[in-house]
């Protein structure tokens, strides 16, 4: 996720449009450390996690993933794609959870 910037994100979408026979990119980034994580949505049913990874961090979510809780200063593999979420009107660039799993630190 280091060498996610506007020009690159532009480009994965120029390869749009995603959706049957053509998936989203999906990317795997081991070793991510976990700065925050608290589960949201009704009943607690997604995660929300600020994922850190060569000094960058990145707003993730978990969709329908809250079982699955990753605590505070944790490390994980992750598989994800790339979205926008656009918050309050402002578009921020956010993975988009797949799986991810707990590994040693």
């Amino acid at each position: 996720p280091k060498d996610i910037d506007e020009d690159n994100f532009d480009f994965i979408k120029s390869l749009g449009p995603f959706g049957v026979g053509n998936p989203d990119p999906v990317f795997l980034t081991r070793g991510v450390h976990i700065s925050e994580s608290r589960r949201v949505g009704r009943n607690g049913s997604h995660l929300k996690m600020c994922l850190v990874h060569d000094a960058k961090m990145w707003d993730a979510i978990a969709f329908k993933q809250g079982h699955s809780f990753a605590p505070s200063g944790g490390v994980v593999d992750v598989v994800y794609n790339i979205g926008l979420n656009e918050w309050g009107g402002v578009p921020k660039v956010e993975l988009k959870v797949i799986d991810f799993q707990m590994v040693s630190s």
